[in-house]
């Protein structure tokens, strides 16, 4: 049996205080992940809605580490990927239920040096940029380039 390492909590504390301090107290959080060899939700039944707090993202902070962990020590491949965005409910992560859309995420698969470049000279800088874990060859150099999540 393996064992993975826990979250490192300090850096899902940034991600989160980073990207929802604006969020509104009382929204929801979708905490989901999903299966990454195959189509499919991920363990439903882990997955949880925890309510944006009028004094802080404590317990968002809490849960979200708590779901990454589960994630890193699944048996299959599993990518946590929750939304970044409050909804109405508990109960609800459509379209129609969202209360706060906090920011924009862009996935750079293919020549993301290159793609956040032109993306930040467009718009400013990003405000968290993430490994995905991917990478991508680059055909004319042969170099294996990470690929990027820019929020």
């Amino acid at each position: 049996m393996s064992v993975f390492p826990e979250p490192d909590r300090k850096e899902i504390r940034q991600f989160v205080e980073a990207l929802f301090r604006h969020a509104d107290p009382g929204g929801f959080v979708a905490l989901r992940a999903f299966r990454d060899d195959i189509d499919g939700a991920w363990n439903p039944g882990a997955w949880s809605t925890p309510q944006v707090e009028d004094d802080g993202l404590v317990s968002l902070i809490a849960a979200a580490a708590e779901l990454a962990g589960a994630c890193a020590a699944a048996s299959e491949r599993v990518v946590f990927a929750p939304p970044v965005a409050t909804f109405k409910k508990a109960n609800g992560a459509a379209e129609k239920d969202i209360a706060n859309g906090l920011e924009l995420c862009v996935e750079c698969d293919e020549k993301a040096a290159a793609a956040r470049e032109q993306l930040e000279n467009l718009i400013g800088p990003a405000t968290v940029v993430v490994a995905s874990g991917g990478t991508w060859t680059n055909p004319e150099t042969g170099a294996d380039e990470a690929k990027l999540h820019l929020h």
